[in-house]
């Protein structure tokens, strides 16, 4: 929940976006991106690539499997769940994990996970260590490649976020559909621990 195809000489046409022929992956990240933003789920997208899985397939069809995933998407989003995991805690170090539903429904359930270590006082955050490399949990059929994990901590000091970024592959209605996505998962400083918190709760 990070999993390169080139488009198929199928799709040069429908993905070319001249003419006001429709761009497959422009649609989809555009549509995803904007109702996660308005809904405040923590999860980017970019770098769609779509393929279709064989030369049969028409460009209504492509364009519709399209509509059809992202409407199934959308619904992922609606239901999905963020939530900081702790871990056993040494002296003033706390460890956690941060935890994201992967967003496979149908083919498999699964979380994005991100080991990491943050000292707290007084609700206030004074350090976050990253540990290892973001990795996938639970039964999914599509595949987790992790790219990259970085933190941020509010100018506060009261709230952090975690994000973990990879790639996601895995088929479609008659489509191979690859892209990259950043997990995200926000938390607030609270005593000295870090509790669960959410997206439009970060001040910056």
């Amino acid at each position: 929940m990070s999993l390169c195809l080139m488009l198929a000489s199928s799709m040069t046409v429908l993905a070319a976006d001249t003419d006001g022929e429709f761009n497959a992956e422009q649609y989809a990240a555009e549509e995803l991106n904007t109702w996660a933003e308005e809904h405040g789920i923590g999860v980017r997208f970019e770098n769609f690539r779509i393929t279709p899985i064989n030369d049969n397939i028409s460009d209504a069809e492509i364009e519709a499997s399209v509509h059809s995933y992202v409407d199934m998407m959308k619904d992922a989003m609606d239901n999905m769940t963020i939530k900081v995991i702790s871990q056993p805690t040494t002296l003033a170090t706390n460890s956690y994990t941060a935890s994201v539903e992967s967003m496979i429904p149908a083919i498999g359930w699964g979380y994005i996970k991100q080991d990491f270590k943050a000292t707290v006082s007084s609700s206030k955050i004074s350090s976050i260590s990253l540990v290892g490399r973001s990795y996938d949990t639970g039964f999914t059929l599509g595949s987790w490649e992790p790219n990259y994990s970085w933190y941020e901590i509010s100018s506060n000091k009261q709230f952090c976020q975690i994000n973990m970024k990879g790639t996601i592959n895995y088929l479609w209605e008659g489509l191979n559909i690859s892209k990259d996505c950043t997990f995200l998962d926000t938390f607030k400083a609270s005593g000295s621990t870090l509790v669960d918190s959410n997206y439009l709760d970060w001040p910056d």
